[in-house]
């Protein structure tokens, strides 16, 4: 991630499309508090971008990391152009992959509100994540409450998903 994608790094947190599955939840940030929170306890922060390498259309951040307790949490946006189309998925197993191969991690983390959960259908029938505990009618959705609910993939999980794959580090 470079400076010139601040931009639209901002405006894909801000679209009213995407805004209420990202960090600021509706509200509506200035462009400075956007990056400063971008870096703010970042352990790994990239854009996905085009087959050229210009074209950004997603956000992927390894934060929070605990070096100690060997976790992290994990982050993803998609530009409101993709939202939904699996683009952004790509970037994000490339993540897990370089965060267990660089980082002596135990499990990585994520967040999700209950009704976001479908997108994370096939990664959990397939093993890759696990629900690790839900806060009942935590977060205001608009219209209700919604459980927010803390996914999480486990080193072992991971290597079996890349064994079952034939994917090799």
């Amino acid at each position: 991630m470079v400076p010139s994608d601040y931009d639209e790094i901002y405006r894909w947190s801000t679209d009213p499309r995407t805004t209420g599955l990202w960090r600021y939840r509706g509200r509506t940030p200035s462009p400075d508090t956007v990056v400063r929170q971008l870096w703010e306890g970042a352990t790994v922060l990239y854009c996905v971008c085009t087959s050229d390498n210009r074209q950004p259309f997603g956000l992927v951040a390894l934060y929070n990391s605990n070096q100690v307790s060997q976790y992290c949490y994990l982050s993803a946006l998609a530009a409101p152009e993709v939202l939904g189309t699996g683009l952004v998925v790509r970037g994000v197993l490339q993540l897990v992959e370089y965060g267990f191969a660089r980082f002596r991690l135990r499990k990585i983390y994520l967040e999700s509100l209950s009704s976001s959960l479908s997108q994370f259908g096939s990664a959990t029938r397939l093993g890759l994540l696990s629900e690790e505990g839900r806060l009942r009618e935590h977060e205001w959705n608009g219209s209700g409450f919604d459980d927010l609910v803390f996914l999480s993939v486990s080193a072992e999980q991971w290597n079996t998903y890349r064994e079952t794959r034939g994917l090799h580090a």
